[in-house]
């Protein structure tokens, strides 16, 4: 195990500053053939991701710790231009009911508020797909480090807990 301290006091003699590709090089041989596991808070995340991918690691062999939904989903990097925090959007259900669904707040929790049959108590990242749907129309803002299977998201199934609606939606 490496340590790596940002802000060392007197005396540390460890690595220090932050984890980047010019230390991931000198402390792993070969970054390429290697899996990697980021876990810390989102700004980590943020900053080592394309660091690893700088040394030509692919996707795949990086991981991220699920920490639930993002708070402030709107002050990621990544959430779509154009989406507001204020903007609210319309999701049909199954049965034709419709409901109202803010941007910011993932889609899971808004279904179990509406009363619209719901319910799901399990990891709440992304990570178990329990609380997986079948999205016909529309379009969702999933974090990166939510767990989403490439099958499901092929076959138009979105994990509920952590998407954000972007636009209108049908679900099935």
């Amino acid at each position: 195990m490496t340590h790596v301290v940002s802000d060392p006091g007197r005396g540390y003699r460890g690595y220090q500053g932050f984890i980047d590709a010019t230390l991931i090089g000198e402390v792993v041989p070969d970054p390429q053939n290697c899996t990697f596991f980021i876990c810390g808070p989102p700004a980590m995340y943020d900053f080592c991701l394309p660091e690893v991918l700088k040394l030509g690691v692919p996707r795949r062999r990086i991981r991220l710790e699920a920490n639930g939904a993002p708070i402030n989903p709107t002050a990621r990097g990544d959430w779509p231009p154009g989406i507001g925090a204020d903007d609210q959007f319309t999701v049909t259900l199954p049965d034709g009911r419709r409901i109202d669904a803010p941007a910011t707040t993932p889609l899971l929790d808004t279904l179990e508020r509406s009363d619209a049959g719901f319910t799901f108590a399990a990891c709440r990242s992304g990570e178990c797909s329990l609380c997986r749907l079948k999205l016909v129309a529309g379009t969702v803002y999933e974090p990166e480090e939510a767990k989403v299977r490439r099958t499901d998201s092929d076959q138009g199934y979105i994990h509920s807990c952590v998407s954000y609606p972007t636009s209108d939606l049908t679900l099935d």
